[in-house]
């Protein structure tokens, strides 16, 4: 049996479980044998987002769990259009990879990285990405 369809059986097994235990299956098991830890992935993901919004919205920090909120968002209109299990099952899912991306990579210190829209402040790892955007041509300062 290849590893795809041993990984596919177990998510149906899982299936029948809850909405919380089929979500951990896919992001512990599935999604992290396929990609690696989630961090890679929304690093680039989160410095798209930003350079996407460039000019039209300048000095935006959006960080990697600022991008796995923001899909669970799009899963929430999903799922206020159209209820369906999946929905939930991801809406969960984006919730564990966001809290994976707060906890500090091994070796990592935590430091206060002051977003610039409302001066808010975020802790995040030093190894964290976090996309600034300003300047006519997108990113400015992307520390990844």
């Amino acid at each position: 049996m290849t590893v795809r369809k041993q990984i596919l059986k177990g998510i149906k097994l899982i299936a029948h479980g809850t909405i919380l235990d089929e979500a951990a299956a896919i992001v512990n098991g599935q999604r992290q044998d396929a990609y690696g830890h989630p961090r890679d992935n929304y690093r680039v993901l989160s410095a798209m987002w930003a350079a996407y919004l460039g000019d039209k919205h300048p000095h935006i920090a959006i960080t990697p769990r600022d991008a796995a909120n923001m899909m669970g968002l799009a899963k929430y209109a999903r799922e206020a259009h159209a209820p369906k299990r999946d929905n939930l099952v991801d809406i969960a899912g984006y919730a564990r990879v966001a809290e994976m991306l707060g906890e500090p990579e091994a070796g990592a210190s935590q430091v206060q990285v002051e977003n610039e829209v409302g001066g808010r402040v975020a802790p995040v790892s030093e190894q964290q990405s976090v996309a600034y955007i300003s300047g006519p041509f997108g990113i400015d300062n992307y520390p990844c």
